[in-house]
């Protein structure tokens, strides 16, 4: 999990490793923000949107960006826990504190991602934009 203030470089940083992974790795990485995928599925475009669900490795950008509605907060819950299920590796970026990323995943989903020896990598500082 990468959090912290707005334009400290958590995507920038994110981008990066999973260019490296690409080139060098050749394995398969996708980027998208929560908006985005939520989207996906509202327009019903279910096999993009399982496509997140299922690929290699994650990263999630603006986690906590706006409120959810019930519909959103379920489908985001189903494929965090759908990719901690199958242990699939995922980068979480947020601007939100620690606390308040739990709070908006949740207790069980952030029980979840502690279990799992979610790493977390504050990024503090001025903007840099």
């Amino acid at each position: 999990m990468l959090f912290g203030a707005i334009g400290t470089g958590k995507t920038y940083i994110s981008c990066a490793f999973a260019l490296e992974l690409i080139k060098k790795k050749q394995i398969g990485v996708k980027f998208i923000t929560e908006y985005d995928l939520l989207a996906l599925y509202f327009e019903k475009k279910y096999e993009a949107f399982k496509s997140f669900r299922e690929c290699q490795i994650l990263i999630l950008d603006e986690i906590g960006k706006r409120v959810l509605a019930d519909w959103q907060r379920i489908q985001l819950e189903e494929l965090l826990s759908h990719r901690y299920n199958e242990m699939l590796p995922s980068i979480y970026i947020t601007n939100l504190e620690q606390n308040d990323f739990k709070m908006f995943l949740g207790s069980r989903l952030a029980d979840r991602l502690r279990e799992n020896h979610l790493e977390r990598f504050a990024f503090v500082g001025e903007s840099l934009r």
